[in-house]
């Protein structure tokens, strides 16, 4: 089980994580991470108050009894690949068009070559497409021919949806690509771990053998 947590970046870093500025919005179920069907119904609230907040609500305060405006948008969406894939309608990362910013196709990836850049209004169009199919096997044909489905973000009139993403360092770059590069590349393999996954392979060997 997790939460859907909102906290307010304007304020100071040390401030803006203490519970007494924090908003929980919404519970995300378990024990699994959400697909993106789950995804989707835990975001629509959330957007249907940020359709509302970007235009402006006035609320009373002690300083402005006649109100003053607040304005509330949200713009980058910052996670790993797997959260960034869910939640931004982007196909998975083993599809054909598995990149959120470029149309780099799977079978092409030894290449190392960048693809175009994605148009984010095409991306739009797609998700649309995406949205209105009335058959499962539409919306596939669509996902796999685009690498793209429909995401409540989308409902965000001021949001591209290929720009306003960002991969989180921790994940991706700490423990993902430079732990590859430390273990694999240069040899920092710990001992321990080794033997643990020469045992896991051989055991994994004998079952499908027996």
């Amino acid at each position: 089980m997790g939460l859907l947590l909102l906290t307010c970046l304007n304020l100071p870093p040390k401030l803006c994580n203490k519970a007494a500025y924090s908003f929980v919005f919404g519970i995300i179920p378990g024990p699994n991470s959400p697909n993106t069907v789950t995804i989707s119904n835990i975001l629509r609230p959330l957007i249907n108050q940020l359709l509302v907040l970007k235009d402006g609500v006035r609320i009373p305060t002690f300083s402005n009894p006649e109100g003053k405006y607040i304005y509330l948008q949200l713009l980058p969406l910052i996670g790993d690949l797997v959260a960034i894939h869910k939640t931004s309608g982007v196909a998975s990362h083993s599809a054909n068009y598995f990149c959120p910013w470029c149309t780099a196709q799977l079978p092409n990836l030894q290449l190392m070559k960048l693809g175009e850049t994605r148009n984010g209004l095409d991306i739009l169009r797609a998700a649309e497409d995406w949205k209105n199919s009335k058959t499962l096997s539409k919306q596939n044909d669509i996902r796999k021919k685009t690498g793209v489905r429909w995401s409540e973000l989308n409902r965000l009139p001021y949001r591209n949806p290929n720009m306003h993403l960002a991969l989180g360092i921790l994940h991706n770059w700490l423990e993902g690509v430079l732990a590859e590069h430390f273990r694999f590349r240069w040899g920092f393999q710990d001992e321990t771990q080794e033997k643990k996954r020469a045992l896991k392979e051989e055991t994994r060997k004998k079952k499908e053998d027996a």
